[in-house]
């Protein structure tokens, strides 16, 4: 195994390629997904009107919620006269570089080979990762971004190279610029290498200083966007708007045995936002922000026990709960409304009961994906649940900072229902945690 990297990125480009050729075969269409539609119509009109807006018509209001790295990826291909299936086939490239990264982290961390074979190997075959890079959503290049991030940060603070913080930078703002959630580790991460003081404390805080201001200076382009727009200086509002149609409606819904949609419908009707003309007017979208946030602040007051326990289960769910129904959308056209929704009232009451329920509802292709990905993600907790010690024995800043991260996105995505798709960016966070009992149980192959 001389070349562990270079075996993972081909192993992981043939899966993900051969897979989107699959799908292009049997359904092409299933590479759309709700969300695919928002980011397509953006690119459409970037393209044609020059206006960065979801909407369809003559009236192209401003969009605040989507973030411009993707819809100008999907742009180029309008460029350059490119068909949907280029933008999957891309995203395979993209994916497997993802996990031959993820590869070269493992390596840098501690130099077994074939230890760090087993970690890309996992991300490779990841399921929900190989079925996101076959959509038309930002997922994978999310992911990618933050697994270059890392790779970085192993550089600085393993080998003591400051150098390399600016890349670190330079890849989180890519990330935000993709999905906004990744802002604050712009503030975070500079924080935590100060703790660290490699390099003294003055020096530690200069860098810190130039970490979060370039890194502003970078974004600030979009800010400067957003308050010319809508008159008020914000990155996205998409947390806003899932503070609200999720996390408020969710936690409501539970409390009222209803469900989600209901609440939804009803915040979307009742005053203050139905006199909110958002089509034509997009300086209330400030307004809208606010709102947002002050709603779901007095949910949360008004059912604190409700809110723990939604968020308990959301969290739990981020690390076990394995993607279904997509799967069957690709592989044999199964349709995601085909099934009968679920009130709050019927809903399982355990993981145990969900997985139970969902072999129920599937098929053999389904029955097959979900038990794999049961299984594997039980692989990664025990790994992970050994690993921990072995990390105070080396390595414990590398270790301390995955395990950050890996909080930080499991925290963030737990304020709403979650699914597989949540914990796709960072599965190469999750395998590279468990990676030293993986170091650990060959050893004997550990040679330079």
């Amino acid at each position: 195994m001389r070349h562990p990297v270079t075996f993972v990125f081909l192993i992981a480009f043939t899966v993900r390629l051969g897979y989107a050729i699959l799908i292009q075969f049997l359904y092409p269409e299933s590479i759309y997904l709700f969300d695919s539609w928002g980011y397509l119509n953006i690119a459409y009109n970037l393209f044609n009107e020059g206006v960065f807006s979801q909407m369809i018509g003559d009236q192209l209001t401003a969009d605040s919620t989507r973030t411009p790295f993707y819809p100008i990826y999907i742009y180029l291909f309008h460029l350059l006269q490119l068909h949907g299936e280029w933008i999957i086939f891309i995203q395979a490239l993209i994916g497997a570089f993802t996990a031959a990264i993820a590869a070269r982290c493992a390596l840098l961390i501690k130099r077994n080979r074939l230890a760090a074979f087993v970690v890309g190997l996992l991300v490779a075959f990841d399921i929900p990762s190989v079925y996101f890079s076959n959509t038309v959503l930002p997922e994978t290049w999310f992911g990618f971004f933050l697994v270059c991030a890392l790779l970085y940060l192993i550089k600085s603070v393993k080998y003591d190279e400051p150098s390399h913080r600016i890349y670190v930078m330079l890849f989180l703002v890519l990330a935000t610029y993709t999905k906004p959630i990744a802002i604050y580790l712009l503030i975070a991460m500079p924080f935590i290498l100060l703790i660290f003081n490699q390099q003294g404390i003055k020096f530690e805080l200069i860098q810190l200083i130039k970490f979060v201001v370039i890194g502003t200076l970078l974004l600030s382009p979009w800010l400067y966007r957003n308050q010319q727009t809508f008159g008020g200086v914000f990155f996205s509002s998409i947390a806003e708007v899932n503070l609200l149609f999720h996390t408020a409606s969710n936690i409501k819904a539970i409390a009222k045995n209803s469900n989600r949609h209901t609440i939804e419908y009803e915040y979307r009707n009742s005053k203050p936002l139905s006199e909110l003309a958002f089509e034509y007017n997009p300086h209330v979208i400030p307004l809208f922000r606010e709102y947002a946030r002050k709603e779901c602040f007095q949910v949360v007051q008004q059912y604190p026990e409700v809110t723990f326990k939604m968020m308990l289960k959301s969290w739990v769910g981020f690390f076990v709960k394995p993607l279904r129904s997509y799967i069957g959308m690709q592989l044999y056209g199964k349709k995601l409304g085909d099934e009968p929704a679920l009130t709050n009232v019927d809903m399982p009451n355990s993981y145990w009961a969900s997985f139970k329920m969902a072999l129920k509802r599937a098929n053999w292709l389904e029955e097959s994906a979900i038990i794999i990905q049961i299984l594997l993600l039980g692989l990664l907790l025990l790994s992970i649940i050994f690993s921990l010690p072995l990390w105070f024995s080396s390595n414990w800043q590398i270790g301390l900072i995955l395990l950050f991260l890996i909080l930080y996105f499991s925290v963030t995505s737990s304020i709403t229902d979650v699914d597989a798709r949540f914990r796709v960016p960072i599965v190469s966070y999750i395998i590279l945690l468990g990676y030293p009992i993986w170091c650990k149980i060959l050893a004997k192959y550990n040679y330079e």
